[in-house]
């Protein structure tokens, strides 16, 4: 575990040092070199021995005290040669700027002698400390070059497909039924079809398919059953042979390749087979087409091949049909497990206090079947209360591991990590149980700690760490994902077991101080406070933690004169995250962070930034408000990686029209990949030309725009070369006196084939540029923004982009018909992969037509037509339509489109009201059709004043899941609402007058909850066991009254 962070140190040290003893730093003083080469020698011998030292360190302590005493100096010594390097890169700015006859402050040296004096005794100190080390590296007689192996865990992981007592498996019913559901029906014309079981370790993956195994139907369904269990040890020979042997229930003593194959196809013959391959590590796909090859040859059609595994990759590579993830247990199958074990066979006895007691433990559990059987097998031994309270108050990794049970489980998949990666994860240790993960920041936080290894063609370090992290959560270290637009995760969660884990390797050099808790930190490396106001005794504590590399205080409020001492203390820190801490200015201090090169000072109300943070020459990442200004001198950052400036939308719409500045010569930053907002200025170096060079990625919006005179200036920010840019967002402000053409600017500012998302604001062009009108030079384009266009009076022909999904135009003031032009005269079909389009605030829009020739919106899901208060007509097919929102349009348009409702059949959700012509009833039309809407789960009517009663079809909703009525001014809900069996939830909301619900509300014994908000009258009457309306209401389990 150890040595997994001193090897990777070790790695990085002797790169260093040979890099440092090729330049020329001018620290001339005697026997520099000599030290230098001294201290590479020692690193490399000591790197031999690692290995031999981690597999004894659980049992001797003094070689645990041995690894920590080299691990400290390892981590000094990479402080001092990083400080080397700065100091290069230092006088390499001083020749610079003295070559450019320019005078720099901030590179002033401060005193080069003392420097190199200070090195010098540096470097003997440590060496003389290694020496020691390495004298008591030959007391332990470590084997040298041991390459201690991960234990055989196929052999102690071994699984059979035997189930003794299958009545003691809980919670798994639901998922064996969708599994055995697919074994049967899927794809059965495939010869050999896979399906793969997906978890992290301990979920039960091995136990379902267990299930799944021995299930009646499956038996019936298949001619032949077999399983193997695979383990990291994918040996295409030992599988063949362990198939035969599954399939025969006899020993295969076959050795020859091509015999075993032969055999394997006569046993398989014909044959309809079901094979489980459990605990599947294997990522090498010729060795599973190897396999398939030999399975597929002479199977019968409808075969399956049942795969577990932790690794998603694994069932990519294998092809799966579908993939079954395997998520955790509730509380109650986990507390039947629990009290099975800690209750049973002579356990302790049942009291309500060690219930109470039990059902906490088994929360921290969080579902995951192998802890709770391992917490209940050690809550059997103990009898008392107050051991029961010792084990709720530790956490898991507090127990050695051989005794925790599920350590060694999860640990397998940390001892397949690489030494960079197996970095990587103990690192997230210093994050909170449960906190999510923002997988930018993260990788940012990664690259800027040194973890990353070189590669060796010319991928960017941000390609390599978002590799290390596809590798991370493909191997079920994170879980919870949510994604982007583009489907590209974005957040994550790393489970507490696992968390546990990494806290466990990461040897305690990571750590999250919580509040209150006061503890020795002074060997911390890595340290994040838990959000609150912390004590002074906590901070005074944390002020002992010399050595911190990283210190993350996100949410903790810290006053100026604390954040001042901490910035004199942690001179080595290279990650300092400061946001949402409450403080308002950097002090000029900061400079002598020299090491610092993540800095995230975001949310704070911070006016500027300190112009002497320029010095900070390493400065990889910086994160600020757009309210913050800049220093002068930004351009001196040269290692500046990602230059990200948060704002809100409202932020942003208001930075667009008034006059901010960004520094001048952005465009100098060569190794700027993300500008998350820049504003055009009218002043040299300010223009837009300084994007021209700069190798952007993921998201760039320009503001200002309207400071761009003329397209051919437009064309100089090279937009069009700059391949990794998935979102471009445009913003043309509200300057009077506007010297551009925005059509000619437009039209200048193409973007490149790769583009996945492009916004515009306030585009006051007559004409949207040619390369929008064409689908192939945007082929990649998933969503399109087009936000107060105004002088355009035709939208764009978008329907020719074939991979957009999301539409929205807004506030498009003088469009009034979209026709053909926007579907495009392409043949075959527009729209191909639309899910979702919005038409908001288009209040001169009147006629929507029908695609003339061929078909439009085959996968459009979501359509929301909003506040075009002159719109009569719209298209009629949508035959993939699940959402239909039609606010603030005319009767008229309700009418239209009420004539064609049964034209969507998959249509869930119906959201329709608040008519600007203001009729008192819905049209007859919208009654008669929606009542045929089978498949309509949700319904939401937005009233109007003139609104005297509702469709009385709507009875007709026997389906309907979710009705919510807002704004009505009649004084009772109609009777028929009782006719809604399936009704779940209802939700009246801004109706002031209504006093009555139906009798038939006591009918409605599926409805789960009622929501009662601003309706004051109705709220007093259904009060509980007092209100007049409260006897109809009263088995509703879940009412809330909001007003």
């Amino acid at each position: 575990m150890a040595e997994a962070i001193v090897s990777f140190l070790a790695e990085e040290i002797l790169k260093k040092v040979v890099s440092i003893a090729a330049q020329d730093l001018g620290l001339a003083f005697r026997g520099f070199k000599r030290e230098l080469k001294r201290l590479e020698r020692t690193f490399t011998m000591i790197q031999t021995v690692l290995r031999d030292a981690d597999r004894r360190l659980v049992e001797e302590e003094a070689v645990r005290l041995w690894l920590i005493k080299l691990k400290d100096v390892a981590y000094d010594t990479d402080d001092m040669l990083d400080e080397l390097a700065y100091e290069s890169l230092k006088r390499e700015m001083e020749t610079r700027n003295i070559a450019m006859n320019k005078v720099c402050e901030f590179l002033s040296v401060s005193n080069p002698f003392a420097f190199r004096l200070k090195m010098a005794y540096r470097i003997r100190k440590i060496n003389q400390t290694l020496d020691e080390i390495s004298r008591d590296k030959e007391r332990f007689q470590f084997i040298a070059g041991a390459m201690v192996t991960a234990p055989d865990y196929r052999e102690g992981r071994e699984t059979s497909s035997i189930i003794y007592d299958s009545t003691t498996i809980v919670g798994r019913d639901d998922d064996k039924s969708k599994i055995v559901d697919l074994l049967i029906s899927l794809n059965n014309q495939e010869i050999v079809s896979v399906i793969s079981i997906v978890g992290m370790a301990g979920l039960g993956k091995t136990t379902l398919a267990k299930l799944v195994y021995n299930d009646d139907l499956v038996m019936i369904n298949f001619d032949l059953k077999m399983w193997v269990c695979v383990s990291d040890d994918f040996n295409v020979k030992r599988l063949h042979r362990e198939i035969i042997e599954s399939a025969t229930g006899a020993r295969c003593d076959i050795l020859n390749l091509d015999t075993i194959e032969r055999e394997l196809q006569d046993k398989l013959r014909g044959k309809r087979f079901l094979l489980v391959l459990d605990d599947v590590w294997n990522e090498d796909g010729e060795k599973w087409e190897h396999l398939k090859m030999s399975l597929r040859s002479t199977a019968g059609r409808g075969s399956k091949v049942l795969v577990t595994t932790r690794n998603n990759n694994v069932a990519s590579i294998m092809g799966a049909l579908c993939v079954h993830n395997l998520v955790g247990l509730s509380d109650e199958d986990c507390w039947f497990i629990f009290k099975q074990r800690a209750f049973g066979n002579a356990g302790a006895v049942e009291t309500p206090t060690l219930v109470s007691i039990g059902r906490e433990i088994v929360k921290k559990c969080k579902g995951v079947p192998l802890a709770v059987k391992s917490m209940g097998g050690l809550m059997q031994s103990m009898k008392d209360e107050d051991e029961w309270v010792s084990i709720q108050n530790n956490e898991i990794w507090d127990l050695p591991e051989h005794q925790s049970g599920i350590l060694p489980a999860l640990k397998l998949s940390y001892d397949h990590l690489p030494s960079h990666l197996k970095q990587c994860f103990a690192y997230c240790s210093i994050f909170p149980k449960d906190w999510k993960f923002e997988k930018e920041m993260l990788v940012q936080m990664w690259i800027a700690e040194g973890f990353l290894q070189p590669s060796k063609g010319k991928k960017q370090m941000e390609d390599i760490a978002n590799e290390y992290f596809k590798h991370l959560f493909s191997n079920s270290f994170f879980q919870d994902e949510e994604k982007n637009r583009f489907e590209d995760i974005k957040t994550c969660r790393m489970h507490d077991l696992v968390h546990d884990l990494a806290r466990f390797v990461s040897g305690f050099a990571c750590s999250v101080m919580e509040l209150g808790r006061v503890e020795d930190i002074s060997s911390i490396r890595h340290l994040s406070l838990v959000s609150g106001d912390h004590t002074t005794t906590v901070l005074r504590t944390l002020l002992k933690a010399k050595r911190l590399r990283t210190l993350i205080s996100q949410g903790t409020l810290l006053s100026t004169k604390v954040f001042n001492s901490m910035l004199l203390k942690f001179k080595y820190l290279r990650v300092l995250d400061l946001s949402e801490t409450g403080i308002d200015e950097l002090p000029s201090s900061i400079s002598k962070m020299k090491h610092l090169r993540y800095l995230d000072v975001s949310r704070n109300n911070i006016e500027a930034l300190p112009e002497s943070m320029t010095g900070l020459h390493n400065l990889q990442t910086l994160k600020v408000e757009m309210s913050t200004k800049l220093p002068k001198e930004t351009r001196k950052l040269i290692n500046l990686r990602h230059l990200v400036i948060t704002a809100s939308f409202l932020v942003l719409t208001r930075w667009a029209s008034v006059s901010m500045e960004m520094p001048i010569g952005i465009g100098r930053l060569s190794c700027l990949q993300t500008l998350s907002q820049y504003i055009v200025g009218k002043d040299s170096g300010r223009g837009i030309g300084e994007l021209q060079n700069l190798p952007l990625r993921g998201e760039l919006s320009i503001s200002g725009l309207e400071n761009v005179r003329n397209g051919e200036d437009a064309k100089i920010a090279n937009l069009k070369g700059k391949p990794n840019l998935h979102t471009l967002k445009l913003w043309w402000g509200s300057d009077p006196i506007n010297y551009s053409d925005h059509g000619d600017v437009l039209e200048g500012l193409e973007p490149h084939p790769n583009l996945k998302c492009l916004e515009i604001y306030s585009f006051n062009g007559l004409e949207f540029p040619r390369w929008m009108m064409s689908g192939l030079l945007l082929k990649n384009l998933v969503e399109i923004t087009l936000w107060s266009c105004n002088k355009c009076e035709n939208v764009p022909t978008l329907g020719q982009f074939p991979s957009l999904k999301i539409l929205s135009l807004v506030n498009m003031e003088t469009v009034k018909y979209i026709g053909n032009d926007f579907y495009g005269n392409g043949s075959g079909m527009a729209f191909p992969s639309l899910k979702k389009l919005c038409l908001s605030w288009m209040e001169n829009l009147v006629e929507w037509s029908e695609m003339a020739v061929f078909t439009s919106f085959p996968c459009l899901e979501e359509l929301a037509v909003e506040g075009c208060i002159k719109l009569r007509t719209m298209p009629s097919r949508f035959p993939s339509l699940k959402k239909l929102h039609l606010k603030g349009t005319t009767s008229l348009m309700l009418k239209s489109a009420a004539m064609h409702l049964d034209s969507f059949p998959a249509l869930e959700e119906l959201r329709v009201g608040e008519f600007s012509d203001e009729p008192e009833s819905f049209p007859t039309e919208f009654g008669v059709i929606v009542q045929q809407l089978m498949s309509l789960q949700r319904l939401e009517i937005l009233g109007w004043a003139n609104l005297r009663s509702l469709p009385q079809e709507l009875q007709q909703l026997i389906r309907l899941q979710e009705f919510r009525i807002c704004n009505c001014s009649f004084v009772a809900l109609p009777e028929w609402v009782g006719n809604l069996a399936s009704l779940q939830s209802l939700r009246v909301y801004c109706c002031n007058n209504l006093m009555y619900l139906p009798e038939g509300m006591r009918r409605l014994t599926n409805l789960q909850r009622m929501w009662l908000e601003k309706c004051p009258v109705l709220t007093e009457r259904c009060s509980k066991d007092t209100g007049e309306e409260w006897e109809k209401v009263a088995h509703i389990p879940k009412i809330l009254h909001l007003n």
